[in-house]
């Protein structure tokens, strides 16, 4: 008769509690997959992780700040509603997880049997994305003033490259993430901030919002907020690095009391293969924003309109780089980057004790491929809901942050191209809070606020990253993308043990799964507690999947009073 094999498998992750009348919860057969598969990707040396979570002992030390803000649903941090859209990377604990850490910790932390251990991701060192092709770095720290202000410092980076380069990956590595409100990034061909550079006595020099320099769209790089992820790009696309490109490098240092130091730096990856498509932005800003009741943008008297020119000029100045990037004066950074629209600005204004609401649209002018969502604003953002509408009328969710926090922002990669047709409107709604109630309100008692650069300014600020459509996106898979390790451990074969028991390999068929042997194909049934309550798990193994997550597999020992094997 056919032998049959029931598997477990746990799609989102989780380890198992032990079922009634098994071991009680240990470190390294429990809690060690959930700790190493969710958070040690932060909590180790070099990245954003207060402290690691690489071992027992540094695990057991933090039990009691992991039980609390598991439970809360604070970490792993994950901002984007999971009902409204999908993306790459989703961090998240199931109920079940939570209860397992909550169940191991009541019981004292045992570690258990250290040989059962789940093995740690490989990480590159220095690098979330890998190993990268090239590494630049600030030759020595910067030192701020520590006087409760905003600082804007642009550090040059000479690549040294002596033919252009294609980049797929580009990486800001902080080197003081308390003092740091962000780290934009562009390149410079023409050695004017080489100039700038050698005119300021002090390491790098100093800046007001922007580069300080002519800066096209097409040189600018992905950047750093806090809590962010670097993006890599699809397969075909890059970002082309000219030949003896210079990498600017701008930080804005938030206020801080004392005098710290700084010294940040950048990682590049070069494309292995050709580059089809290169990389295009777009960053939705006030001057996007239209009346809310009518969808249209205010009509403004002639003297309004030389308000708003005012308002521009003091807030970007006349002759410096500032918003998506451009230079020059007012009438031509609103001519080449805001396509002339001056109306939406005139609404971008946050009065005191009132929660505000705003509604920016941006008409697609072009059928383009989505590959990622960037929000952006401060310590009043609220909330934002962004979706697409096509030329029929239909909608598509995009994005749904309902609980903005300024320490966790970053890139939305979405886990396939999202096409966008010609004549598409994408509207983007975000809400402030400028009252009491708000408790990162940095005015007490609120104040009115609109458009700064400064961490106790507001922004608007929506960015999308895209390509050109090719025919077939939409059917485009990116998940090869979403790498938690650096060097992702080889699968395990299949193969019947002595003992009844089997050893698992896989391979991503669609959006279902599989066991393959030598001999048959064996169904793959996804982990059901109704339907596997009678079965008895063995030691746990843990092979990596095709997209690069790490999974949790269950040996089963079959129950013979269930049949399971024949």
């Amino acid at each position: 008769m056919k032998k049959k094999i029931i598997t477990a498998l746990t799609l989102s992750f989780i380890c198992l509690p032990p079922l009634a009348g098994q071991d009680a919860v240990t470190y390294t057969t429990d809690i060690s997959p959930i700790i190493y598969n969710n958070c040690t990707v932060c909590h180790r040396a070099g990245e954003i992780g207060p402290f690691p979570l690489t071992n027992f002992e540094e695990v057991r030390d933090e039990a009691y700040t992991i039980l609390s803000v598991t439970r809360k649903g604070y970490m792993p941090p994950w901002m984007a509603d999971r009902e409204f859209s999908k993306f790459l990377g989703e961090r998240g604990l199931t109920d079940r997880e939570v209860e397992t850490i909550a169940q191991w910790v009541e019981a004292g932390m045992p570690e258990g049997d250290p040989a059962l251990e789940a093995p740690i991701p490989k990480f590159a060192k220095g690098s979330a994305l890998g190993n990268p092709d090239l590494t630049l770095r600030v030759d020595e720290p910067y030192k701020i003033k520590g006087s409760n202000t905003d600082e804007y410092r642009v550090f040059v980076l000479p690549t040294g490259l002596t033919e252009d380069r294609d980049l797929v990956g580009v990486e800001f590595r902080p080197g003081n993430r308390a003092i740091l409100h962000h780290g934009l990034l562009a390149f410079d061909t023409t050695r004017q901030a080489r100039e700038s550079d050698a005119s300021d006595p002090l390491v790098g020099y100093e800046v007001f919002g922007g580069f300080g320099i002519p800066i096209s769209p097409q040189a600018q790089l992905p950047g750093y907020t806090p809590g962010a992820v670097p993006l890599r790009l699809p397969k075909g696309v890059g970002i082309k690095l000219p030949a003896g490109a210079d990498i600017l490098m701008q930080t804005h240092y938030a206020p801080w009391p004392v005098r710290d130091s700084d010294q940040s730096g950048v990682n590049l990856f070069f494309a292995d293969e050709p580059v089809e498509r290169y990389l295009k932005t777009r960053q939705m800003m006030p001057f996007d924003l239209v009346e809310e009741d009518t969808l249209q943008t205010p009509t403004l008297s002639l003297s309004e309109r030389l308000d708003v020119v005012q308002e521009l000029a003091e807030e970007f100045g006349q002759n410096v780089s500032g918003g998506p990037g451009n230079s020059g004066n007012i009438a031509d950074r609103l001519g080449e980057g805001f396509g002339g629209r001056l109306e939406g600005w005139s609404l971008f204004k946050l009065p005191p004790d009132k929660v505000s609401r705003f509604h920016g649209i941006w008409n697609v002018e072009e059928d383009i491929s989505l590959i990622s969502i960037y929000p952006h604003c401060h310590l009043l953002g609220k909330s934002w809901e962004i979706y697409a509408i096509d030329p029929e009328g239909n909608r598509e969710n995009l994005l749904k942050i309902d609980s903005w926090d300024f320490n966790w922002q970053g890139d939305y990669p979405l886990p396939k191209y999202i096409k966008l047709d010609k004549g598409s409107t994408i509207h983007a709604i975000a809400t402030y809070d400028n009252t009491a109630d708000n408790p990162m309100n940095p005015s007490m008692p609120p104040k009115a606020s609109g458009w700064g650069g400064k961490t106790t300014d507001e922004m608007y600020l929506l960015g999308f990253n895209y390509v050109d459509y090719r025919e077939g996106d939409e059917n485009t898979s990116l998940n090869h993308l979403d790498l938690k390790a650096s060097e992702p451990l080889p699968s395990l074969q299949i193969r019947q043990n002595s003992d009844l028991t089997y050893s698992l390999i896989y391979e991503s068929v669609s959006d279902s799964w599989k066991i393959e042997r030598s001999d048959d194909l064996l169904d793959w049934y996804p982990y059901s507690p109704t339907a596997h309550a009678s079965a008895t798990y063995g030691y746990t193994v843990m092979p990596i999947a095709p997209n690069g997550k790490q999974k949790n597999y269950f040996r089963v020992i079959s129950d013979p009073n269930t049949s399971n094997l024949e």
